[in-house]
């Protein structure tokens, strides 16, 4: 077909062009004089001359198909498609045998991504009971009018990075992009993932801590036998706490810090007496917590962030030592676009986790 000699991009020819062909044929003129003089190649001028001798008129000339017929009919692509919507967590392979089509699996998956059927990591998250529903409802009616008061909440949690980037092996599942946390496409899980180092933040409105690292507790450290080194209560107020929140509730937050709210979830170092106590007489304010509530914690997003851009830093090669891994994860921290932190996830988007939550009955939302 000609070139659009503006754009360069392929076109169909005009009325002349085509007659001017048929003149050439019919003066004798080669296949490959007239490829060369005309606007055509070779294999397209043959075409519109048979069509002329067959026909008598050049209708039909345009968006004429060769080869052979489409492998796949539409009714097959639906049944596919519907397939894969009842086994999510089958191969191409096991799609391609199940659809008993004599097909091969490269067709398979071209055309299941081509109606938006990716391969996906499946999603993991702890499994709900009613209890958690209904707090969840209760947590989020009483916050569901709150706008400028989220400016007044320091998100707190900690997160751990592994030096492979990954939370251990998942399950992948074929599905369509916003369907993640859909119950066919979701992973339960009670515990989550060990990682190789554990560090800790807290962000609010317009400030963030730096990224504390938390060594585990190794040797005389260790209170037993079946004691794995994990932070208490007592490593979690002094070696956390006192010296990392405190400073900077003071340094960045100044008289508006007693304004402020701490939230955090409920894992045994935030909820343990001692942490209660330490809380009290410093007089900072802490939120109640509806248990396994990730998706309405903002720094979860801050998290997912971060390990995004470390996984990116290391993308070619694994960490040397844990000491590059703790420099890079805490340069990275610095590098997060803080400006959309602010505006995006803790102003723009706690109001509508609060409507999603209840829109949904305590279910887990997107967030």
């Amino acid at each position: 077909m000609p070139k659009d000699i503006h754009s360069g991009k392929r076109r169909e020819g005009t009325l002349d062009e085509k007659i001017d062909i048929i003149q050439m044929r019919a003066k004798g003129y080669t296949w490959d004089k007239i490829g060369k003089e005309s606007a055509f190649g070779r294999t397209r001028a043959r075409k519109i001359v048979k069509i002329w001798e067959d026909t008598g008129t050049l209708q039909g000339t345009k968006g004429t198909r060769s080869g052979a017929p489409p492998k796949l009919t539409d009714s097959d692509i639906n049944n596919l498609t519907k397939y894969v919507e009842d086994h999510p967590e089958d191969t191409l392979q096991e799609i391609t045998n199940a659809s008993k089509l004599n097909i091969g699996v490269k067709t398979v998956g071209n055309k299941l991504r081509e109606k938006g059927y990716w391969s996906h990591a499946s999603h993991v998250e702890e499994e709900l009971e009613p209890r958690h529903k209904r707090d969840r409802v209760q947590w989020c009616t009483e916050r569901s009018r709150w706008q400028e008061e989220w400016k007044y909440r320091i998100f707190m949690d900690e997160t751990k990075l592994n030096s492979s980037g990954q939370d251990g092996p998942r399950r992948r599942v074929r599905r369509q992009r916003g369907t993640r946390n859909q119950q066919r496409y979701t992973e339960k899980r009670k515990h989550s993932g060990r990682f190789s180092l554990n560090f800790w933040a807290a962000i609010t409105y317009g400030a963030h801590t730096p990224l504390v690292f938390i060594p585990r507790r190794v040797g005389k450290e260790l209170l037993s036998k079946k004691d794995k080194g994990g932070m208490t209560a007592n490593q979690y107020v002094n070696a956390v706490l006192e010296p990392h929140l405190l400073p900077w509730m003071k340094q960045s937050l100044g008289n508006e810090g007693k304004y402020h709210e701490v939230i955090e979830d409920l894992s045994t170092p935030h909820k343990a007496k001692y942490t209660t106590d330490w809380y009290k007489q410093h007089k900072i304010k802490k939120s109640r917590w509806p248990a396994k509530s990730p998706d309405l914690n903002a720094i979860e997003n801050v998290w997912a962030i971060l390990k995004t851009r470390v996984k990116k830093h290391f993308k070619d090669r694994r960490p040397k030592s844990q000491q590059e891994l703790i420099n890079v994860a805490k340069q990275e921290w610095e590098c997060i676009n803080w400006a959309n932190v602010d505006n995006n996830i803790i102003c723009g988007s706690m109001p509508r986790r609060m409507q999603a939550v209840l829109n949904s009955d305590g279910e887990r939302t997107k967030y």
